[in-house]
C-alpha cells in the first residue's frame, strides 16, 4: 500500500492556534472542466479519452471556533472522444484501431472534517478527508462503471485582498483504494482496481458586498487521479464465451473552473 503525508497531529492540541468562530456556507452552482484519460500501455492497444464536461456542485462548509466540515457533492456528465482499439473477446489479443464518442457520467461525493488553526494573521486549516467516486462509462451497447473511494489529508486557507474580495488555496493527497469495474451487459465478477494516490488543488475567489449574506466565487481546480492495474484477471461472459479481462493501469488529468453561488450565514 502506498505511503500519504500525515499532518502533525500535535499542532491541533494547542487551542492557543484556533481561529474565531467563520460561519456557514451553501453553495451552489457548475462545474465546466478538460478531462484527459490514458492507459499506461504501449500504443496501439492503449485507450485514451478526451474532452470537455459540464456538471453542476453542491455544497456545505461550517467553520467554527474549534472545527471544520465540509461536504460536497459534484454531478458532471458529457461526450468525450474515445482514441483507443478493439480487444478480441476470446483470447484478448488486439483486433484494431477503433476512435468512437464516449458518455460518461460521474458522481463525486465528498466530506472534510478538521480544526481551524491560525498561522500569523491568516486562518489555516487541516482536514481529514475522505470521498466516494462512481464513472459511469458507455462506449457504443456495453458500459463499464468504475467506482472507489478514497482517504486522506488536505490543508486550506483563506487570504483576504480588500473588504470585497479574497482568494483562497485548498490542496488535499488521498489514498483510492476498494475500487472495481462492472462491465455491463456481461455478466463478470467486479474487475479489481489497482491502489494509487490521487491529488487536487484548488484556488477559489471571492466576491461578497460588505454586509451581504450573498456571495460568488470563481475556482481553478486541478485533480491527478491515477488508478492501478488490477492485482488480477477475472473470468467474463461475452455473449456465451468465456474471457478473462483486467482493468489495465491508467492516469487522469482533470483541469476546470467551478461557478458558485455561496450563501452565507
Amino acid at each position: 500500500m502506498k505511503k500519504i503525508p500525515i499532518i502533525i497531529l500535535a499542532l491541533l492540541s494547542n487551542q492557543s492556534l484556533w481561529a474565531k468562530e467563520q460561519g456557514t456556507e451553501s453553495i451552489i452552482g457548475f462545474n465546466r472542466y478538460y478531462r484527459d484519460y490514458s492507459e499506461q500501455l504501449i500504443a496501439p492497444k492503449k485507450s485514451d479519452e478526451y474532452g470537455s464536461l459540464n456538471g453542476i456542485h453542491l455544497g456545505y462548509e461550517s467553520t467554527q471556533e474549534d472545527w471544520y466540515f465540509a461536504s460536497h457533492l459534484n454531478i458532471d456528465g458529457g461526450r468525450t472522444i474515445y482514441d483507443g482499439s478493439l480487444q478480441n473477446t476470446l483470447d484478448g489479443s488486439f483486433a484494431g484501431a477503433h476512435m468512437d464518442i464516449t458518455k460518461n457520467t460521474f458522481l463525486d461525493l465528498s466530506f472534510d472534517v478538521g480544526r481551524p488553526l491560525l498561522a500569523g494573521a491568516q486562518p489555516l486549516t487541516p482536514y481529514v478527508t475522505g470521498s466516494v467516486h462512481v464513472w459511469n462509462r458507455e462506449l457504443g451497447s456495453m458500459a463499464e462503471i468504475y467506482s472507489w473511494v478514497t482517504t486522506g489529508v488536505g490543508v486550506k486557507t483563506t487570504l483576504p485582498i480588500n473588504a470585497q474580495w479574497n482568494i483562497g488555496a485548498d490542496a488535499s493527497v488521498s489514498l483510492m483504494f476498494g475500487g472495481g469495474m462492472e462491465m455491463v451487459p456481461h455478466e463478470p465478477e467486479t474487475i479489481p482496481l489497482g491502489e494509487q494516490v490521487h491529488t487536487q488543488l484548488s484556488l477559489p475567489v471571492t466576491y461578497q458586498e460588505p454586509n451581504a449574506s450573498k456571495a460568488y466565487r470563481v475556482t481553478p481546480f486541478y485533480r491527478y487521479q491515477p488508478i492501478g492495474e488490477s492485482p488480477y484477471s477475472v473470468p467474463v461472459n461475452f455473449n456465451g464465451w468465456t474471457s478473462y479481462a483486467y482493468e489495465p493501469a491508467s492516469r487522469t488529468h482533470v483541469m476546470g473552473l467551478k461557478f458558485d453561488l455561496v450563501f452565507k450565514r
